[in-house]
């Protein structure tokens, strides 16, 4: 706990730092004289929104910290936010996620290997010129009603813990964005070891070649048809050689890993088993994996059981989207759209790192281990953010309300537990957005069988 103190210390030190207000301006002009509002609470006040209406954030805002003759008109807050650079929050994240690595003890690692996963999702938001410009259509009618940028990150599975993540239009692929993102992780881990895995997406040849110049070791789903002129389909776990000819080595896309291909080629780790291996309920479907874990330091069953906690990024977006509701946006604009998204990546951090202490201190039974309710850890940590980014004294005692409490509510981990993601029919469709306990009401889909609930 005096470990998670000091790293809230270091973030409100780190919001002020001359680098970071250097960072958050979108000008040389911004934020240089004194106001009512300020530049640091500005930057609090955005990490702590709770996806009410500007107005009621204010009142929440500055009555949480027991200042509420100080409270701002919201005019004047949207027009404090128009200055400042979304990528500022890019830059604290990055900066509490390279102080939280070299500072804790207890990072989580499998084999001295960090594992991290990286993968893409889509959000909905407002359609308006600007944000068609940026962000771009995913729906193919004619009267469009939402923009979808596409995001990209870079997840820490053990530790639960968004390493990096990016917004940009939904056209850009996952790959190009990945680039960056890896690149990223180097500067952060340096020469630690990591392993990343991914799913078929993400199976291209640069790609794999890009992380073997780096020193990173993959584990990458592959579709059924890559590689298929080099695959022995009855071989489980096998080397493979992919001869890469100059016509090949010429639509690469990096400079340096068309010299490394040039050089050495491309050897590749194959491993195939079916997917009931890792989730018994699932239907029985061959799955392939490409990495370059040699055999001496992993068996396949290790990198089996390894890829399926890829899952975990998949559960983080699912948190960001439906516990958090990150979708909930404050304006239309673009550039306060970015404060809104990346603000909540630092609050998600700061929230799973408090998870993982909450996780250490549940006791579990004979039948079920436990772990912490991410409702209720969501609720308590945003109402006592603003304290925790403003107050000097009793950080402990507030962090100690709120691990005492989310473990008076901790809920079993079931393992195993799938449910079916298509096909599941109901007599009739809702007429609410959400249920009487608060949650969102799944879509549904008119069928000749029915009404089908879909994922989106």
């Amino acid at each position: 706990m005096k470990e998670y103190i000091k790293m809230i210390k270091y973030l409100k030190s780190e919001i002020t730092s001359k680098e970071t207000i250097k960072q958050a301006r979108n000008s040389e002009k911004d934020f240089i004289r004194k106001s009512k509002l300020g530049y640091e609470s500005l930057i609090k006040m955005i990490l702590c929104r709770t996806g009410k209406t500007v107005s009621n954030e204010i009142l929440n805002y500055y009555s949480e910290i027991d200042n509420l003759e100080k409270s701002v008109s919201k005019q004047s807050v949207f027009q404090a936010r128009e200055k400042l650079n979304p990528t500022v929050f890019r830059h604290l994240n990055n900066k509490l996620i390279q102080y939280y690595y070299l500072n804790n003890k207890k990072i989580k690692t499998y084999k001295n290997y960090n594992i991290l996963s990286i993968d893409g999702t889509v959000l909905e938001m407002p359609l308006t010129e600007g944000t068609k410009e940026i962000f771009g259509i995913t729906q193919s009618t004619k009267f469009p009603t939402k923009t979808s940028p596409r995001c990209s990150g870079i997840y820490d599975v053990l530790n639960n813990i968004y390493l990096d993540f990016i917004i940009n239009n939904w056209k850009v692929s996952e790959i190009p964005m990945a680039y960056k993102q890896i690149k990223t992780i180097k500067e952060i881990f340096k020469e630690k070891k990591c392993i990343f895995l991914a799913d078929r997406y993400y199976g291209a040849t640069d790609l794999f070649l890009y992380f073997e110049k780096l020193d990173f070791k993959y584990c990458i789903r592959g579709k059924k048809n890559f590689y298929k002129h080099y695959l022995n389909s009855k071989e489980k776990d096998s080397i493979v050689n992919i001869p890469l000819d100059e016509t090949w080595i010429n639509r690469l896309k990096i400079k340096e890993v068309k010299d490394m291909a040039k050089e050495k080629g491309l050897t590749i780790r194959v491993i195939r088993f079916n997917k009931s291996q890792i989730t018994p309920t699932s239907k029985d479907e061959e799955i392939i994996l490409f990495t370059n874990l040699s055999k001496e330091e992993f068996t396949s069953e290790e990198i089996i059981k390894l890829y399926g906690k890829r899952w975990c990024i998949e559960t983080g977006y699912g948190v960001l989207k439906t516990k958090m509701e990150i979708e909930r946006v404050t304006s239309e604009k673009v550039n306060i759209i970015l404060q809104d998204l990346y603000s909540q990546i630092i609050v998600y951090n700061l929230m799973s790192m408090i998870k993982n202490i909450i996780n250490k201190k549940i006791d579990g039974t004979t039948k079920y281990k436990y772990q912490a309710n991410i409702n209720n850890l969501v609720y308590l940590f945003r109402k006592w953010l603003p304290h925790l980014l403003n107050k000097t004294k009793n950080l402990i005692s507030i962090i100690s309300k709120i691990i005492n409490q989310v473990i008076k509510n901790k809920e079993p981990i079931r393992e195993n537990r799938s449910y079916p993601r298509w096909n599941a029919y109901i007599i009739k469709p809702v007429t609410l957005k959400f249920r009487v306990d608060g949650k969102r009401n799944p879509k549904v889909h008119k069928t000749k069988k029915g009404y089908l609930r879909i994922a989106r």
